[in-house]
């Protein structure tokens, strides 16, 4: 008889709905591994334990298939066998930065345009005004 494995969630999707990018993040306490496919056709992946990031950059699917069936087998291979690289926290800070601030950014693009469409009802409004002033005995 095996014994049981933890606990294991999957999250799959895209990472915005501005950034189409295919994401599947598996996460076991506060371990997890992370499987993107970059526009570019590149996956990269990353690991952490809540402490240090790993991760790598490969366009071999089925090395990104076999790593990630044997972090969810709890087996050694997937990290004996690969070749990561250590994320440095002031860079991966700054990858934080820029997606916060890219979110916020997006934010304020939609308001833009809500101010557009502002400017435009106003516009209309003024017209309308105009023209009821010109009619006027």
């Amino acid at each position: 008889m095996r014994p049981r494995k933890s606990s294991v969630s999957a999250t799959l999707g895209l990472v915005s709905a501005e950034n189409r990018t295919p994401l599947l993040e598996l996460r076991r306490g506060a371990c997890h591994i992370l499987a993107r496919r970059l526009p570019d056709g590149v996956y990269e992946l990353e690991h952490g334990d809540g402490g240090d990031r790993f991760q790598l950059y490969t366009s071999d699917a089925v090395l990104v298939r076999d790593v990630l069936v044997s972090w969810l087998d709890e087996a050694a291979w997937w990290h004996r066998s690969v070749a990561w690289a250590r994320v440095d926290p002031a860079v991966a800070e700054m990858h934080a930065l820029r997606d916060e601030l890219t979110g916020l950014l997006d934010g304020a693009c939609g308001f833009d345009a809500a101010l557009g469409v502002m400017d435009d009802a106003l516009a209309r409004f003024d017209a309308g005004l105009a023209a009821l002033e010109a009619d006027e005995p």
